[in-house]
């Protein structure tokens, strides 16, 4: 139910079934939906106090059944239900994990609802997502750590790091490397290379510096 005061105050339950989650990310942050692709939602939402006036101190709870995001070897899927707590505005994520067949994350949640709601990925990616099976065929071997956080009130909602660990890439002589590691921090388009180097064949090459993504 909503409420007529200046607060409107909120109370009640929704349920969502394999809610479709890219309409509602993209109103809220283009790049982020571009990011995360196709998904579904399956969940309860329960408004406990609080109104949507003032978001920063409203108490409720997301409680997930089923959560599916991407396609293929990109696809992830929460390995238990879990749930996202408001308390008062104030965000909590515990126990949330999300795997997939070539990716694993944990999930957190910090801020409050409005401007500081962060939302947090750790986990790691199997380089072999990165294979091209059409000519040239490259192929990537080794993980790379992730880290990645979503505000969505935030102009660079998107930002994190990767962290090449020590991958190998196989391929025509031009794409054949090992050794490949260093660190690629994220902030909206922008990426920012850090001591990235590969060893192509018997030398060494590095590489550092701003790219900006289209």
């Amino acid at each position: 139910a909503l409420g007529n005061g200046a607060a409107r105050p909120i109370r009640g339950e929704v349920s969502l079934t394999d809610f479709a989650l890219g309409p509602a990310v993209r109103g809220l942050q283009p790049s982020a939906a571009e990011a995360i692709g196709p998904g579904t939602l399956t969940a309860a939402l329960a408004f406990e106090g609080g109104g949507l006036a003032t978001p920063d101190h409203l108490t409720g709870t997301l409680r997930v059944r089923r959560i599916v995001l991407g396609s293929g070897d990109s696809r992830l899927e929460n390995t238990a239900p879990f749930q996202l707590r408001a308390q008062n505005g104030a965000l909590a994520l515990d126990a949330a994990k999300l795997d997939g067949p070539v990716q694993h994350y944990a999930l957190s949640a910090a801020g409050s609802l409005g401007k500081s709601a962060r939302f947090i990925a750790d986990g790691q990616v199997g380089a072999s997502t990165f294979t091209r099976d059409s000519e040239p065929v490259v192929k990537a071997f080794g993980d790379v750590g992730v880290h990645l956080e979503w505000t969505p009130a935030a102009d660079e909602a998107l930002r994190g790091h990767v962290e090449l660990r020590d991958l190998a890439v196989r391929g025509p002589a031009a794409l054949q490397a090992r050794r490949l590691r260093g660190t690629l921090r994220l902030a909206g388009r922008r990426l920012q290379l850090e001591g990235v180097e590969a060893e192509p064949g018997n030398g060494k090459v590095g590489i550092a510096g701003p790219l900006e993504l289209d």
